[in-house]
């Protein structure tokens, strides 16, 4: 064990401990005292999964942004392939109804429902939809900013 093990072993067990004490200063019968503990276990064990949920959802909604950018960027490259090319591309909108499509078929086979993933498309729509317009509005800003930095400084 290294230092830091040992001295964090011991503030554990002195937490116990106080934790303990506090609990047996009440003047309380042993098995008045271990249904106290009991209780105040399960009001932890409820309080740690509300925050490992919080963290899955959280830990999901960045793979989905991720997801998102990652989509907008292969959109966007076959669109412009599209315009290069002389053929019918999309508009802003269908664009974005094109990410969406992908990212509702990508959570299809993640959370492995057609169901669930369309479920959380529709109650996260307009999350989704935001996503997508700061990214695109963003990587629109710095475009026009490297062309700007072009024509000033064509050499």
């Amino acid at each position: 064990m290294t230092t830091l093990e040992i001295i964090l072993s011991v503030i554990v067990i002195f937490l116990c401990l106080l934790y303990l004490a506090s609990k047996v200063n009440k003047n309380k019968s042993f098995s008045e005292i271990l249904r106290e503990v009991k209780d105040d276990i399960e009001v932890t064990v409820e309080s740690a999964r509300e925050v490992i949920d919080t963290i899955k959802v959280n830990k999901l909604d960045n793979l989905i942004v991720d997801v998102i950018k990652k989509f907008i960027l292969n959109t966007e490259k076959a669109n412009n392939l599209k315009k290069e090319n002389g053929q019918t591309f999309m508009t802003g909108a269908e664009k974005k109804q094109t990410v969406i499509s992908k990212l509702t078929e990508w959570l299809e086979k993640f959370i492995g429902s057609k169901t669930t993933a369309e479920k959380y498309v529709a109650d996260n729509l307009k999350r989704i939809e935001a996503t997508i317009e700061d990214y695109v509005s963003f990587n629109n800003q710095m475009i026009n900013k490297i062309k700007a930095k072009d024509i000033n400084d064509p050499g």
